[in-house]
C-alpha cells in the first residue's frame, strides 16, 4: 500500500515532467500534511530526492535539514516560507488596488497600508471601525489627521471609494448561487438533492432545494386533470399542452417562493427550463409529437420570460449520468404510475 508522501512524491514527479514547475505550495502540500500527523508515515528515496527540488525552489530557506526527521521538518518550514510568501502576494495586490483609486499615488498607498489599510477591502474595515465611512467630514478628519493624507480632495477620492467598495461586498455577501440538477428520468436526482442536504453538516440552512413541481402536473388545480398521466398515454395530443404547463409550473416556483428561501446562499434545482427547451421539446419534436410551428411558437413565447427572470437561469449545471438501461430499471422500482408505459427506447 502506498503511503500518503508516496502517493504525493507520485504527484511531483508528474508535474516535474511538465514544462511549467509546479509551485513549492502544491509540491509540499502532500508531505506537510503528512508531517502533521502524529506518526508521519515512511518515506522512500524518490520522495527525499523530490522534495529536494522543491527545497531548492523555494531558495532563501537556509540549510538543508539532514537526519532522521528531516523531510518533515522540511515540510514545515516550506509550508510557513510559501504562507508568508502568499501573504506578501496578497499585501501586493491590495497596494496594486490602492493604486487605481483617483489621486492616490505611491505615497498616499503607503500611508494607508500604514495605518492597516492595505487594500480597498482593509479600508473600508477601518472606516467602519473608527465610525466614519458615512460622514464626509469625520472621514476627511480622520484620513488627513490620522493617516496623514495632506488634501482633502484626495481624502474624499479615499472615501468615494471606500463606500464603493462596501456596496461591492455587500452585493457579494448576497449573491446566491443556482445550481441545477440534470440528468435522465429516474437517474436519481431527487436522491441526490437530499443526500446533498444531509450529508453535510456545512450546509445545513443555507440550501434551498427547489423540486420538479410533478405533484402540479399530477393533479391540476383546476379540474384536476393528471396531465402527466395523460402525455404519457396520449403525447401527440397533449405533448405540446403539457410542455407549456410545465413552463408555467417552473416560473410559479420561482415567483413563489418564501422570503426565508429567497435569503439562502445556495439554491438547487431539480431540472430547469434549460431541460425543457433544450431536451424534452426537441425530442417532441424529432418523436412527431410536437409541430415545427409548436416547437417555434413555445420558444418564442419562453424566451422573453426567461430573460426578465434571470433567476431561472442557473449559474452552474450538475448533470448526473446512469446507462439508460439503469435508469429504466429505478423507473420500474419506484412504481410511479403514470410512468407504466415508459419504455427504455424513451429513455
Amino acid at each position: 500500500m502506498r503511503t500518503a508522501a508516496t502517493r504525493g512524491a507520485r504527484r511531483l514527479a508528474a508535474s516535474s515532467r511538465s514544462r511549467t514547475p509546479a509551485p513549492a505550495s502544491a509540491l509540499c502540500r502532500p508531505l506537510a500534511q503528512a508531517a502533521a500527523q502524529p506518526n508521519p508515515p515512511a518515506v522512500d528515496h524518490e520522495s527525499i530526492e523530490l522534495f529536494d527540488r522543491s527545497w531548492s525552489g523555494v531558495g532563501m530557506l537556509g540549510e538543508r535539514p539532514e537526519g532522521d526527521g528531516a523531510l518533515e521538518e522540511m515540510a514545515k518550514v516550506i509550508g510557513k516560507a510559501r504562507f508568508q510568501n502568499s501573504e506578501l502576494e496578497m499585501m501586493k495586490k491590495g497596494m496594486e488596488q490602492l493604486l487605481q483609486i483617483k489621486n492616490v499615488g505611491k505615497k498616499n498607498a503607503e500611508l494607508l497600508a500604514k495605518a492597516g489599510c492595505r487594500s480597498p477591502e482593509a479600508l473600508v474595515e477601518k472606516l467602519e471601525e473608527v465610525g466614519v465611512l458615512d460622514c464626509d467630514e469625520k472621514a476627511v478628519a480622520y484620513l488627513k489627521n490620522d493617516v496623514k493624507i495632506k488634501r482633502e480632495d484626495y481624502a474624499m477620492s479615499i472615501i468615494r471609494e471606500a463606500r464603493r467598495e462596501r456596496e461591492r461586498r455587500r452585493q457579494r455577501a448576497t449573491r446566491k448561487i443556482t445550481m441545477c440538477v440534470e440528468g435522465n428520468i429516474s437517474v436519481g436526482k431527487t436522491t441526490f438533492l437530499e443526500q446533498v442536504c444531509t450529508s453535510s453538516p456545512e450546509l445545513e440552512g443555507q440550501v434551498q432545494v427547489v423540486p420538479e413541481p410533478i405533484g402540479q402536473w399530477q393533479d391540476l388545480p383546476d379540474g384536476h386533470h393528471n396531465l402527466l398521466d395523460m402525455f404519457y398515454k396520449d403525447p401527440m395530443t397533449y405533448g405540446y399542452m403539457f410542455q407549456n404547463y410545465v413552463f408555467c409550473t417552473r416560473v410559479e416556483q420561482e415567483q413563489g417562493k418564501t422570503p426565508a428561501a429567497g435569503r439562502l446562499p445556495l439554491r438547487l434545482l431539480e431540472r430547469s427550463v434549460f431541460s425543457d427547451m433544450k431536451v424534452f421539446v426537441r425530442a417532441g419534436k424529432n418523436e412527431g409529437y410536437l409541430t415545427d410551428m409548436q416547437k417555434d411558437v413555445y420558444l418564442s413565447c419562453v424566451a422573453p420570460i426567461i430573460k426578465s427572470l434571470p433567476s431561472l437561469q442557473p449559474d452552474a449545471f450538475v448533470y448526473l449520468k446512469a446507462p439508460p438501461k439503469t435508469c429504466h430499471e429505478r423507473l420500474v422500482q419506484r412504481q410511479r404510475e403514470e410512468e407504466v408505459g415508459v419504455g427504455l427506447d424513451y429513455l
